[in-house]
């Protein structure tokens, strides 16, 4: 992790969003990092498409790189969620 992406852990800034459609992961302070690949739950193999208890691989060589759980959600989960953003 680079020291951007560690000082965002360390002060408690954790990811608001992941848009699986967009490839990106929002943070609160407005940084917004690219999905690089979705992984297994061995977080060694690469998937297609996003698997529940997999992972987020994310990152820029500028904020640094790290990894995010996956949770799928309901159809109606997102649209809750894609309400509540507007």
């Amino acid at each position: 992790m680079s020291n951007q992406l560690q000082a965002m852990k360390d002060q408690k800034i954790r990811v608001d969003w992941v848009d699986c459609d967009e490839m990106k992961i929002h943070f609160p302070n407005g940084v917004v990092l690219p999905i690089l690949t979705f992984l297994d739950v061995d977080k060694v193999t690469p998937v297609v498409d996003p698997v529940d208890g997999g992972w987020a691989e994310f990152g820029s060589d500028e904020v640094g790189y790290g990894y995010y759980p996956v949770k799928l959600i309901s159809e109606e989960e997102y649209e809750e969620e894609q309400r509540r953003r507007r």
